[in-house]
């Protein structure tokens, strides 16, 4: 008969174990423990050790997982091949290929099935522990008809079935295995069996342990905890044969008691107070002379916290002063990062076209951008850093790699930047080095072929990126590898290894549920050191030293899972476990934890999106009651709120003569009007936002597409005068698809889709509404498109591009610049406010110089006098487009000569403005209203103007 002991939570697990083992015997060997996880063996070996003070043959130690396997191997003789859960997802997949089935025809191919076949491994595995029969199972979901669920008890036995007919196992199954023939074992050859530290146990579990207890050989120690009478009650079931129960006693020796721990609290709003202090709490205990060993825990309930406890709060040790045990989702690693911008890019493909930004986003990765060419990695970096910059200004946002690969020009300009007498680099081979990365990444993903192919290739990346970059340098990159593939050897080894994938969308979705979920582990011992620990790691085992991160309540106990597939009112009627179990399970765990450390830290956010954990709020309301109140401190970051005015920037002797040589365009010299300080970053220093691919469809690129229709559609026309046959909708609309494809690609879904078709009927409008009229009332001669246009005026270099150029029928020459938006009043001079001499006047009165520029300057290389010129605006982003969408520069469209000569004289004077080597660039006169939206806010420290409100 057993012997079960529940000892206090503040008590030695450790101890109370070597109290029963003992140490007169050398060898120890036919004595068995079993813990639920590994770690408390290494500590329970070093205890018996320092106990004995000399060599002794150590007791089998097990953690639960081993003990089924050793049982049921060395002593019930079980066979079989053990499967993962990708094993089990293909087998299931053929269950499910049968109809009925779950979800209809939505998961008829495996790809879409694989997520739900993993998570209904989980589910069926759980029932299987909970002991529930197939019956039992159809009889408790018969009810459920949303989502044929009520199809589990199908899928349930089936599954088992087929399993133990061809002779596989899975963890369940061999744990119920070993329970139901837990009466053939025979364990005369162990002197002792312990069973400590256990807590939350299936209907199978129990009935291996109600087998164990009728053993008199055995000892069973619990822990005494939050909700431990209620899981234990089912020893005391009936009379004592089923043990003696020594409750809260136990055997403990002295040094392995303990008395109620310090508590001390701190919150802070994110994750970087708790690490600052965290920081400053170990560095004041180090500055103190106390010792930081392996009786001192970090635990991280949340694996996010993990690095930054490990570059700040560690960085204060040397590396053998720590160790860290725990799992680090492989999902939050580079190199799974690089695979899913891989996938992505592939998915969104049609044959070797891709689309632009999932390309920079893979070539962009520091493991790709940095391969290696004749053994330089600025040669790789520069080449996409150029693509980059090249095809930003290009309007596609579809890209062939074969195009990529033949831009002859741009590999000139980079051989030449990058060349030297000794490195000499051609544009021949820049090309050839581009194509080879090209088919050693991308390429030979996109085809789908087997998953076990696809398995293959992405070993063949991990080798092309450790042996071709510098990804090897990174600390972490070996064991991140290392882990990706190993999980391609099981996917080889799998069933499902020659199954293929409909699409390469696929393998994007088999990369999410099954590679990334997996954790990368970061092995330690708890025999040397300060331990990282994650909570469930913290088992069986007691701390001096305790600090606890992350103690939020959206992570202990955290959230509810909502991919169960059966409801939490039936799991507990199959005696499954819910989420009230899996919240009572974690705060047992935290409170033994806490209850047996002499010193406590817990750290906690709180914000307006999380608040403390349900746990702390129990010790603080328990403390409350024994008016023992712990210290809570706040983390309290020093921020300078002062707001900062920005100062003029005076010219130096340089500046004064680069801008005796400057090129003046109508843009600089908006910016210049607007805010001089604007006009020096980006001109004068060139700190011009860098352009990047961007993701979605913005204005810029709207503008581009326009500009670009009416150029390609007009141009046949320069130099003739239009007529009503000219201007054929039906040519317009096959414009407008030939330039979306050349785009965008062929499939155009979604956002391109509605932009094609708001083009189409706008620009028909604009045929038909606008243009259509003028001709009808005058001639119109197309003189230009898109006309580059510079003249030197009274020593001023000035420039611009006009988009278009016509002479209508009154003999006066119109410069029309589109518009995509529909509100003029941003462009409009304010005539009445407009005073010539007063310079205070033009920055208040001027929406824009553009069109008084351009008539500045064609009136200068074409000699037509300055009356004669009209310029205005097409904004053809107004509701109607009809003749009244072209607006000058004033309200009532009234511009005089003498006001167009006004303007220019602004124009001439900003020029001598900005050359005056005495004159200072000055910030803004409204900075609520230039300031937001500047990319130089942070600069001039004005990030605190904002439009409307100080």
């Amino acid at each position: 008969m057993s012997a079960v002991h529940v000892i206090p939570s503040t008590a030695d697990l450790i101890a109370e174990v070597a109290h029963h083992i003992g140490v007169v015997e050398t060898d120890l060997t036919r004595m068995l423990v079993v813990f639920p996880g590994k770690r408390p063996s290494h500590v329970l070996r070093k205890v018996l050790a320092n106990r004995r003070g000399s060599a002794f043959l150590p007791p089998l130690v097990f953690s639960y997982d081993e003990f089924i396997d050793h049982l049921r191997k060395e002593h019930l003789g079980g066979k079989g091949r053990d499967i993962d859960m990708l094993d089990a997802a293909s087998l299931l997949y053929e269950i499910h290929s049968v109809s009925p089935r779950l979800g209809g025809d939505h998961f008829a191919s495996f790809d879409r099935f694989l997520p739900l076949g993993f998570r209904l491994f989980d589910e069926l595995e759980e029932l299987l522990l909970a002991g529930a029969d197939a019956k039992h199972v159809a009889e408790e979901l018969g009810s459920l008809t949303f989502g044929e669920r009520h199809l589990l008890a199908k899928y349930y036995e089936e599954f088992y079935d087929r399993l133990k007919r061809n002779g596989l196992s899975t963890r369940s199954t061999r744990l119920v295995e070993v329970a139901t023939r837990a009466g053939e074992l025979d364990l005369s050859r162990y002197t002792r069996i312990i069973l400590a530290g256990f807590y939350a146990l299936t209907p199978t579990d129990r009935r291996l342990f109600e087998r164990l207890a009728k053993t008199d050989h055995a000892v069973m120690i619990f822990q005494d905890g939050p909700g431990l009478k209620n899981q234990i009650g089912w020893l005391l079931d009936g009379d004592d044969s089923s043990g003696q129960m020594d409750l809260f006693e136990g055997s403990v020796s002295s040094e392995g008691k303990r008395g109620g721990p310090r508590i001390h609290f701190y919150r802070s709003t994110d994750t970087h107070g708790q690490v600052f202090a965290l920081s400053a709490r170990l560095k004041s205990i180090l500055d103190e002379g106390k010792p930081l060993d392996e009786r001192t825990v970090i635990v991280l309930p949340s694996s996010e916290s993990l690095f930054p406890v490990l570059y700040q709060a560690l960085s204060l040790f040397e590396e053998e002063a720590y160790n860290i045990s725990l799992g680090y989702p492989l999902a939050r690693t580079p190199l799974y990062g690089l695979l899913g911008s891989l996938l992505d890019l592939v998915a969104g493909a049609q044959g070797e076209a891709v689309h632009k930004n999932a390309y920079f986003r893979f070539v962009l990765h520091p493991y790709i951008k940095n391969v290696r060419m004749t053994g330089r990695t600025d040669v790789t970096r520069v080449l996409f850093h150029a693509l980059e910059e090249t095809l930003a200004r290009e309007g596609a946002t579809i890209v062939e790699l074969r195009d990529l690969e033949g831009r002859h020009v741009l590999f000139e300009r980079i051989a030449a930047g990058l060349s030297s007498e000794t490195e000499p680099l051609s544009a021949t081979a820049l090309k050839e080095h581009l194509k080879s990365m090209h088919d050693r990444t991308i390429r030979p993903f996109l085809k789908p072929e087997t998953l076990g192919a696809f398995a293959q290739k992405i070993r063949d990346l991990v080798f092309f990126i450790s042996d071709e970059s510098t990804a090897w340098r990174h600390p972490l990159f070996a064991r991140y590898a290392g882990k990706l593939l190993e999980i391609v050897e099981v996917i080889l080894r799998s069933e499902a290894a020659t199954r293929v994938f409909d699409d390469a969308t696929s393998y994007a979705t088999f990369l999410r549920s099954y590679i990334g979920p997996q954790a990368v582990p970061f092995p330690g011992t708890p025999l040397r050191g300060l331990q990282v620990l994650g909570l469930l790691e913290t088992r069986s085992l007691s701390f001096d030293r305790v600090f606890v991160l992350d103690a939020s309540d959206d992570i202990l106990p955290g959230g509810r899972s909502a991919g169960m597939l059966i409801p939490q009112k039936l799991r507990e009627r199959l005696g499954m476990e819910t989420h009230r179990d899996r919240e009572k399970l974690i705060e047992y765990h935290f409170n033994g934890l806490i209850e047996g450390a002499k010193e406590v830290h817990v750290f906690f956010m709180e914000n307006d999106s999380r608040q403390r954990s349900r746990f702390i709020e129990k010790i603080l309301w328990k403390q409350t009651q024994e008016n023992d109140g712990s210290p809570m401190g706040t983390v309290r970051y020093r921020i300078h709120l002062a707001q900062r005015e920005p100062q003029p920037i005076p010219k130096t002797e340089s500046v004064a003569g680069m801008l005796r040589d400057f090129e003046f365009s109508t843009t600089a010299l908006d910016v210049y009007l607007k805010c001089q300080i604007r006009f020096y970053y980006r001109y004068i220093l060139g700190l011009e936002e860098r352009e990047e691919v961007r993701e979605e469809i913005e204005q810029l690129d709207v503008g581009n597409l326009i500009h670009r229709i009416l150029k390609e559609f007009f141009d046949p026309l320069i130099g003739t005068t239009l007529k009503k046959r000219d201007l054929d909708t039906a040519k317009l609309e096959s414009l407008i698809d030939a330039v979306f494809e050349k785009t965008f690609g062929l499939s155009q879904n979604g956002a391109v889709y509605l932009l094609k078709r708001q083009t189409q009927a706008k620009l028909r409008e604009f045929l038909e509404e606008y243009q259509m009229k003028i001709v009808e009332t005058q001639t119109v001669e197309l003189l230009g498109l898109e006309q580059k246009v510079s003249a030197v005026k009274d020593g001023a270099h000035l420039s611009g591009r006009i988009d278009r150029i016509e002479r209508r029928g009154d003999g006066k020459v119109y410069i029309l610049d589109y518009k995509i938006r529909h509100d003029d009043t941003p462009y409009r001079v304010a005539w009445k406010k407009f005073d010539p001499a007063v310079r205070k006047t033009w920055t208040e009165s001027i929406g824009s110089l553009q069109l008084p520029m351009y008539n500045l300057l064609y009136s200068e290389i074409s000699g037509e006098e300055v009356g004669k010129i009209v310029p205005a605006y097409v904004f053809l982003g107004r509701n109607y487009l009809d003749p009244t969408i072209e607006t000058g520069l004033s309200k009532d469209g009234i511009v005089t000569e003498e006001m167009q000569r006004n303007l220019h004289t602004v124009i001439l004077g900003l020029v001598k403005e900005i050359q005056d080597p005495e004159q200072q660039f000055l910030p803004a006169s409204d900075l609520k209203k230039e300031c937001p939206g500047c990319p130089y806010q942070v600069m001039c420290g004005t990030q605190w103007a904002k439009e409307g409100r100080w």
